[in-house]
């Protein structure tokens, strides 16, 4: 059956009814998705697409419930036929599918769906899938690109923490210290709090450059930040082989 007499075949079937019923069943499950309720999510959308396999939202937030879900398989066949369905709000749903291929170190097909996004002027938030679009360059180790993806959201939103953190991220890698660390140091006084790995990773740039007084200082107000995590430990860490007791 062509998709053309499948959609009609489809709509014959979808009464006003069963449409209300699955705009209600969207609104639950949305909530849900919002309160990360995942598995409540995952059956509230899954009756809504039931309801009526017409609705590009429900398919859109039950792929989000999938991929939070870790179900990637499932969030990809979910997000085709949410793209295949939707005729508004179109570049954030490209958008949401660029973030599960980048989830699934799918970077190639990542980037196409990401600049689909940038292609929609309707799209509301360009510096956040510029940001996006950096870090998939950034784990492609393509750094020239990704600082040029970071700076764009950046000149877009200049007080946008992310796009500034990634990009003094790239810096550390290409070994660009002082640049690292301007960026570093602009992050924290302007939204440290929100980014505590901005202290952890300046403290590593400042052990490069000689700085340890500084990185110890750094290390310590990580810790405090981010207490009981990854990052907690890793501060720890370093600072056991470095700042001593």
């Amino acid at each position: 059956m062509s998709l053309t007499l499948l959609l009609i075949s489809l709509i014959a079937c979808v009464t006003p009814q069963r449409v209300k019923q699955s705009e209600a069943r969207t609104k639950l499950g949305t909530a849900y998705l919002r309160e990360g309720s995942l598995p409540d999510a995952v059956l509230s959308l899954r009756e809504a697409v039931k309801q009526n396999p017409l609705n590009p939202v429900a398919w859109e937030r039950l792929a989000l419930a999938y991929m939070g879900s870790e179900a990637l398989e499932e969030s990809e066949i979910a997000f085709k036929k949410a793209i295949r369905l939707a005729t508004a709000d179109v570049g954030r749903v490209h958008y949401n599918y660029g973030l599960l291929l980048l989830k699934m170190e799918r970077y190639e097909s990542a980037i196409i769906e990401m600049e689909i996004t940038l292609s929609d002027l309707t799209y509301r938030t360009p510096s956040t899938a510029l940001n996006s679009l950096g870090f998939v360059y950034l784990q492609m180790e393509k750094h020239d690109l990704a600082v040029e993806k970071f700076t764009d959201a950046l000149r877009r939103s200049p007080k946008m923490c992310q796009p500034r953190f990634h990009r003094a991220l790239t810096f550390q890698r290409m070994g660009q210290h002082d640049r690292a660390l301007e960026d570093f140091d602009a992050v924290i006084s302007t939204c440290g709090n929100e980014v505590p790995g901005a202290y952890f990773h300046a403290a590593e740039v400042l052990l490069i450059t000689g700085d340890k007084n500084s990185a110890c200082d750094f290390l310590r107000t990580a810790r405090k930040t981010a207490p009981n995590t990854e990052l907690d430990r890793a501060a720890k860490n370093l600072m056991s082989r470095e700042c001593g007791p």
